[in-house]
């Protein structure tokens, strides 16, 4: 089976995805390396990211951010986030 890969345009309809998976309250968790890349690297796919536009596509996935920060870890640079389901908002995605 073939991994699907995870291209920026794809990220929203993800988002929502997992934002509907978690219940109201639930918190959510994720990182990726930081900066503006897309595409292949090292015979891998990765959609690196910047805090404020991470924070954007959270939000509009239902999300809302509890903190974003960037750190160094494992000799990269990674923008992280952590964030919590809002109640009052459902995902935009009918096929959720």
């Amino acid at each position: 089976r073939q991994r699907q890969m995870c291209i920026r345009d794809r990220l929203p309809d993800v988002l929502s995805r997992v934002r509907s998976a978690l219940s109201d309250g639930g918190v959510f968790y994720c990182s990726f390396k930081h900066g503006g890349f897309e595409g292949e690297r090292d015979g891998r796919h990765y959609t690196d990211m910047v805090p404020d536009v991470l924070e954007g596509l959270l939000r509009d996935s239902g999300f809302v951010p509890i903190e974003l920060w960037v750190s160094e870890g494992s000799g990269f640079t990674w923008t992280n986030a952590v964030s919590k389901v809002d109640g009052h908002r459902r995902a935009s995605h009918s096929d959720v």
